[in-house]
Order: structure tokens, then sequence, then C-alpha cells
């Protein structure tokens, strides 16, 4: 229910800016400016009491005035306004609205009328509290983000809006590319659960970057992020390590932060990757860039150390995958080119006297093996030959 009732952000049938603004500086014209700037090739309308006068939306003076074609609205009025928004844009067909509107000091009764009227309207909420959005694929800015996404398959799923316009200002100077680009916020009605149900399932996306600061319902959060795992690269950064941390992540988006350790062994259970940095979430998501999707769960191991193998096959033995088995072709293929004693086998043991000559011979055989989806190549270094020298790939 969760990925049917959003996959309108996918590939939205038009887009509504209520709040939108032709005034610089504006949350209003800045969301209209990025939706000109990504090249979203839908309808979009300028939603305003007052006439808007921007060349690529058109103005309405209300809701009512909306045709029924358009799913997707962007709310970005006064916080006192937003209930109400809600309740009229379920009545005219709108399926999703991105609230970038901040809550308001004590927010809980605020939230509570917001929630009620999503749920009477049958209106999904993205926010309060959130940049918005990026859907490169689809052409899609509906943020107040500096700069755009280049397409690719990294979706990248933030609790803070600060983190999501980083990741879009480092990937614009160093090539990365992505499927998506979002901010929770608040995560009133849509959280980050539903956030990794919906990329786990979009073709586009390859792997999945999470920062959280804390999560309000652990079960659903897990059963998605472990349902991801099993079919894409998940990887999290958790924020909130320290007491002083913590509060301040409740303070930010009120999830209850909790205890870093708990959340660590929840991760692993979860097949969630864990990073300690913002520099080792980029650095991860600069090699999952490079890399294609895994075609399956079968890894082939090409090593000069017999015992580095034994522990990778230990560690593998800990996640869905499983050593490949060769086929006769590939032994065969092997045996003419290894020297006697080597394994015979998966892992393949080259022998610690193995130069880059040999690893290639090796490399390539059993990476054409039609058994073999996936290949750890391991080197030890050793004092007959100069790793320095010897370029193994």
């Amino acid at each position: 229910m969760a990925i049917k009732s959003l996959r309108p952000l996918l590939d939205p049938s038009g887009i509504a800016v209520i709040g939108g603004s032709d005034h610089p500086g504006t949350v209003g014209r800045t969301v209209l400016d990025n939706l000109a700037a990504g090249g979203f090739d839908k309808q979009v309308y300028a939603v305003n009491t007052r006439q808007i006068d921007h060349p690529d939306a058109i103005w309405v003076r209300g809701v009512e005035e909306l045709p029924g074609s358009i799913d997707v609205a962007v709310l970005c009025t006064p916080a006192d306004t937003i209930a109400d928004l809600i309740a009229r844009l379920g009545g005219h067909g709108i399926k999703i609205a991105i609230v970038l509107t901040g809550s308001p000091v004590g927010a809980s009764g605020w939230q509570t009328s917001v929630l009620a009227a999503a749920r009477a309207s049958g209106v999904r909420v993205l926010g309060p509290n959130t940049i918005g959005l990026q859907l490169p694929h689809a052409h899609l800015n509906a943020s107040f983000a500096r700069g755009c996404a280049a397409p690719g398959h990294l979706a990248m799923i933030a609790q803070s809006g600060a983190i999501a316009t980083g990741v879009i200002d480092w990937a614009e100077r160093t090539g990365i590319r992505f499927s998506g680009v979002v901010s929770c916020g608040d995560a009133l009605d849509v959280d980050m659960a539903d956030m990794i149900d919906l990329f786990a399932a979009d073709p586009h996306t390859h792997a999945l970057l999470l920062h959280l600061e804390g999560i309000k319902d652990a079960p659903r959060f897990l059963s998605a992020a472990r349902a991801a795992a099993r079919l894409k690269p998940v990887i999290a950064l958790k924020a909130g390590r320290s007491e002083a941390a913590a509060r301040a992540a409740l303070t930010h988006t009120g999830a209850l932060a909790g205890s870093f350790d708990i959340y660590a062994a929840a991760f692993r259970r979860a097949g969630i990757l864990m990073v300690d940095s913002l520099s080792e979430l980029f650095s991860a998501a600069g090699m999952l860039s490079m890399a294609p999707p895994l075609a399956g769960a079968r890894l082939g191991i090409v090593t000069n150390g017999g015992g580095a193998a034994i522990l990778a096959l230990d560690a593998l033995q800990s996640t869905e995958g499983r050593p490949a088995s060769l086929t006769t072709e590939t032994i065969e293929r092997l045996d003419a080119a290894m020297p006697n004693g080597w394994s015979r086998a998966n892992p393949v043991d080259i022998l610690g006297d193995a130069d880059a000559t040999r690893y290639r011979l090796a490399i390539d055989a059993v990476q054409s093996d039609p058994d073999v989806d996936a290949l750890l190549v391991m080197n030890c270094p050793i004092g007959l030959v100069d790793g320095g020298t010897c370029p193994v790939l």
C-alpha cells in the first residue's frame, strides 16, 4: 500500500506549487526555478492569491482552479494554512503533498491536525520541514536545494535537509549521480521506511544511502531495510552517537536517537552497512556509483594466501552470498595456467609467489565462469613480488 500510494512521486503527472512566487529569494520562487532547471516536462502550476508571473508556470488563484490531472503538490505557505490546504487538495485529486514548511514551536497540536487532514483526505505527506526531493530520471527537482543532481543509480534518503543539500553540492563537484535525493524532515506521515520501500522497488536505483538521526517506528524501518538489503546495497550513516548529539537529534527531527550500540546491532541484523562519517558515506557513494548491480549471490575468490580466503569465506557466511562452484572448463583453464599446488577450487589460491601475470590469468578465467556473479581479488604482500609495481587489475 505504501509503495502504491507514493508511486506518483517517481513520475508525477504535474506539479502544483502552493505558495509559488515570482519574488526572488523566496522558497516559492526557488521551487519554481528548480522545477524549470531540472527539465520537468509536465505542467507546473503556481497557486497564489496574488498574480504570479513566472515563465515556466501557470498561475491560478486557488486550489479549486487546478486541473484534475495534477497529483503532486509542493506546499511552501505559512504553517497555519497547511492542514486546511491538505484537506482541500485531497478533495481535488492531489495524492501527495510535499510540505516544505517547518513545524511551528510547540507543534504537537499542529502536527495532529495536519495528520488528521491527511488521513481524512487520503493525501500522503512528505515532511513537514523537508527541502523536498529530486528525481533526476524524471527530471524532477521539487526542492529548494541549490543545484540539481545528475541522473544515476544511487538513492540518498536523509532525515536532515542540510545533509541532503550537502550531498547534492558534493555530487556536482565529484561527478556522482543519483536516482533520487530526498529529505524526510519531521516524517509526520511518509517516513524513511516508506522511502526505502519506494527506492528498493525503483529500477533506476541500484543502491541506497541513508542518513538518519533517530527512528520513530523501529520495526517498520528494519523490515523495510532488511527487504531492501536483500536486493541492493544499503549503507547508513547514523548520527547522534554521543548523549549531547542524541539530545540535539531529538530537538531537530523529534526522533529519539537511542543507544548507538543497539542501532549498530540491529543494522547488522538487517544487512545494513554502517559508516562512521560523511566522508566515508561519500566514499561509499563513489564506489557504488562505479559498480554495476550484482547479477546474483555467487562469489568467486582469487588470492595468493589461503588464510585470507578462509577469512573471506567466514565473512561471506554472514551474508546472503555463497561461494561459486567453478565449472570443469574453468578448472581446466586454470590448470593450464597455474603452477602445481594451486587450490583447484574456489577460492582460487594461486600461491604466495604469484605475480601480476598469474593474477591476470586467474582473474580472466574466474570472471568468465558463468557460475560466478561477483569476484573478490585478494593480495597478501610478500617480498618475492613488488606489489607496488605490479598492478593486478
